[in-house]
This record gives C-alpha cells, structure tokens and sequence, in this order.
C-alpha cells in the first residue's frame, strides 16, 4: 500500500526551490521522486541530448564539438552564427536554471512554485529589476554587442522550440516562455547584487535598537584590523563632485539614525526580510598575476579563483567560441553569452570581488505620498504589479519609488535603495570587447564601461604587458553611516 501523502509535484518542488522544506518534512525523497519521476517513462525524454554537430541559424551554420569533459566548442563563420549556437548549447544544458534564473528577478517565481517564494517575488518586484534591465537593453541594442545578444537570445529560443525540455518542467507542470535580450540583460543584474547587494546600515540600525549604541559599535566596528578606511568622515568631497550618505562597507559606521516618519517603530521586520536577499558574506577569491620578468618562460601568468556560492547545477558555464577573427574560451554565466573570465590568443583576464560598498539608504519625512527631498517636497511614484501564486491567492505588489530608487518597507519602517545597477549599464558592453581586445590598451578601455559589479580585474596580454584594474561605479559620498535622512541632501 502507498502512504505516501497526497502532495502535489508543484508543492514538493516549490517548498524545496523556496527553502522552507525542513529535514523529514517531505521524507522519504526517494518515495516523492519514484512517484513523481519514474525512472522510466515521458518525464525522462527530455533528457538533454547530445548537443554536438552542425546548427543551422538565420545567421549561417555552426560547428559543435562537445570534449571529453562536456564543453561546448563553437565554431562558424560569423560570430552572430557562432552566439545562435552558443545559445542553442546553453538551453541544452541549463535551460530551466536561467529559466529560474529570470523568474526570481522578475519576481514570478511563485507563479509557477507557489506560496513558498512570496517573500523573494516581492522583493524582486518593488526593486524592479527587470526595470532596470530593460533600461539597460534600450542603451546597448544598437551596438555590435546588442546584435550578437539577439543571436544568442534566437538560439535559446530555437532549442525550447524543440520541445525537449527538462524534467523540472514536467515536474513544475509549466513551460518556459521565449527568451528575450532583456532576459540576458537580468541575469548580469542578479550577478550583480549577488555580489554587491547590502543592507548593512539597517542591520546595524536593528542592532544598536536592540542593544545599544555601544554595542552596535563593536558589532559594527569604524574599521578592521586589516583595513584602513580611504574615506574620512571629517574629510571633504571634492569640488563639483555630489555627495550622497552612507557607511563605506569595509569599515565606517556611524550614529543610530533617528526614526523619520515612523516614531516608535522597529527595525527588526525590515531587516529580517531584506537579510535574505543581500550578498552572501564569502572570502578567499585570488587572482595572480606575474609579469614575465619573474617566470622561467619569460610569459606573464594570470591566475583566477573567484568563491562563488557551490551550487547544482553551477553558477559557472564553459565554453568555446572560434570565428575568423575571435578566438575565446572561458567561463561565462548561464544566459549571458560572452566569456566573462577566459582568455583569447591575445590575452587572459580574471576577475574577484572589490567588495565595494555600492549601496546607500534613505529614510524620508512621509506624508502620505509626499516626501521632503533637501528643500523640496516630492511626490513618490507608485504602480501597482501582480504577484500570481500558483495554487494560492493571486496577490498586488505596490512598487514605489523615490528620487533615490525604490521604497523597501516592513512594520512601520522603510528606506529607498540607490544602487548603480538599478539603472541602464553597459557592462554587457565591456564583455562583448573583453572577447575582442588586441592587448592591455583595448582591455583597460573596455573595462570603462563595466559599470556594475564592482570587481578586481587582471589582465595579461602575449606583448608581456600587464594590468590590475578595479571596475564598476562607486557613489562619491560623505559618510556618517546608517540611512541617510533625505532631507539632509
């Protein structure tokens, strides 16, 4: 007799994907899974097939060779033919992890997982990422680059044509909708705040609340053994430069700030909710870089071991990619086509985290959707967005913005966001000539346009030059930690 419990292959996968399955909840697995996914049967015809051979394109035909350790080399004529295949190679491989991916940015994850992502999809709505890759596209579209981002997206959608999709979409009972050059755009924005995203001064604000001034300042100390902060609050920015306030994150911190517009009111709902979706705390990513004077080939040597989070499938994808005048190989991240970390006949480059701080909050004087802004009284933007759940109750997100960015806010406590993502980059840009660059010259005005994230780039080329470079775009601010009052700027 099967006593397996009546649940729902949406609910098992749901709970699991939202992290709310505790151990035994759904035991024994191995029972859910022979029920669900037999080890025979339709659900396993989607497994993906090998992706070696010629494809065809609109753009002309490509070449794959899969090696011995499952990495897709493209070769073609143009490099449009050559991003159509890469494309067509990524969906084989990972098509519902950017599926996922997309979802969870665009804040439709529990439209097809249900109750468990509620949390996540509404955060993701009121930051409006997919605002921001949209503005993003809009800029980069009528490049070189936005061209073979088209390619790449007409790839992907080649293969989901096909229909020989994932177990996971049987499971979930849904099909992935056609990708899109904004879809590549949001997974270099959840790269991004992945690496950059940080709520600091509200959880510094909660703990100095919960214990006091004293002890939030050991908890959050002005500065670490190891580092000296660059930045003063006694120094001055520089004339003609804006000044916006925050805490940089490897060191300054200030006073408790005042409630605004919320007297009386905690901190502890605003920062247990935006925990969960700030940068994961990590050390040990190294890059090495030796110039040729101190290597028994007399050649430069660029070493890069970037700890990202371990993960099933991985964050990282290899490939290959050969044109008559490009040759790349490297890592990328899945629905992004261009090598991020690789190397060329010209040269390699490698990345690790700058762990810059990027992001600053502010808190208003409300008055009902009024807010004082310096000397101003500024009325705040809001739309209302659906949240669809799956098996559950349809829900109304109200996404709010200030002259800052969004308006994030739990029990009575609230903040506006300002993060150089959340407007049009051209990051996509920068790594479309990372794959093109002649030298250290070509790769140094590349890196002008990586806008975001924040990273500590090497780079060598074959002429023996080398490069270190810190990327991306820092606020220029004055610092007096916490959120900043904004009335004051």
């Amino acid at each position: 007799m099967d006593e397996t419990p009546d649940i729902s292959r949406r609910a098992l996968v749901g709970a699991i994907l939202g992290g709310t399955a505790a151990a035994g909840t759904f035991a024994p697995v191995a029972g859910y899974l022979r029920r669900f996914a037999p080890l025979t049967g339709s659900v396993w015809e989607g497994a993906r097939p090998d992706p070696g051979g010629r494809v065809e394109s609109p753009y002309g035909p490509a070449t794959v060779r899969v090696d011995e350790h499952g990495v897709p080399h493209v070769e073609a004529d143009t490099e449009q033919a050559a991003y159509f295949a890469i494309g067509h190679c990524q969906a084989a491989d990972r098509l519902f992890q950017i599926d996922l991916q997309r979802r969870v940015m665009s804040g439709r994850l529990s439209e097809v997982v249900g109750e468990a992502t509620v949390d996540s999809d509404e955060f993701h709505l009121r930051m409006d990422f997919r605002g921001a890759a949209e503005a993003t596209w809009d800029r980069i579209k009528q490049g070189p680059a936005g061209a073979a981002v088209e390619a790449f997206a007409d790839g992907v959608n080649a293969y989901i044509d096909q229909g020989r999709l994932p177990i996971e979409f049987s499971l979930l009972e849904y099909e992935p909708s056609r990708w899109s050059p904004v879809d590549t755009m949001l997974m270099e924005k959840q790269i991004a705040w992945n690496l950059t995203g940080d709520f600091r001064p509200v959880r510094r604000a909660r703990a100095a609340e919960a214990m006091g001034e004293t002890a939030a300042s050991v908890l959050f100390p002005r500065r670490y053994d190891h580092d000296s902060p660059i930045i003063r609050p006694d120094e001055t920015t520089p004339e003609g430069f804006p000044t916006i306030g925050s805490e940089t994150q490897m060191g300054n911190t200030g006073k408790q700030p005042a409630a605004t517009g919320a007297s009386g009111a905690s901190w502890e709902g605003l920062a247990g909710w935006l925990s969960e979706f700030e940068s994961p705390p990590g050390t040990g990513s190294n890059s090495w870089l030796v110039s040729g004077e101190h290597t028994a080939s007399g050649e430069p040597l660029v070493a890069n071991d970037p700890h990202l989070s371990l993960s099933i499938p991985p964050v990282w994808y290899e490939q290959a990619t050969y044109t008559p005048d490009m040759t790349v190989r490297g890592v990328t991240f899945p629905g992004v086509p261009f090598v991020v970390i690789g190397a060329t006949d010209r040269g390699a480059w490698g990345f690790t985290n700058a762990g810059c701080d990027v992001v600053d909050l502010y808190t208003y004087e409300r008055d009902g959707k009024s807010y004082r802004y310096g000397d101003q009284t500024r009325t705040v933007d809001s739309e209302t967005r659906a949240l669809p759940v799956a098996d559950g109750r349809d829900r109304e997100v109200s996404v709010e913005k200030t002259v800052h960015g969004p308006l994030l806010d739990r029990d009575g406590r609230e903040v506006a966001v300002a993060w150089p993502g959340l407007g049009a980059t051209r990051t996509t840009e920068a790594i479309y000539e990372f794959e093109r660059a002649d030298g250290v010259d070509d790769h140094r005005a590349a890196t002008r346009k990586f806008d975001t994230p924040t990273q500590c780039m090497v780079y060598a080329d074959v002429d023996g030059r080398t490069l270190f470079h810190v990327t991306g775009r820092v606020p220029i601010r004055r610092t007096d930690g916490s959120p900043v009052a904004a009335n004051r700027y």
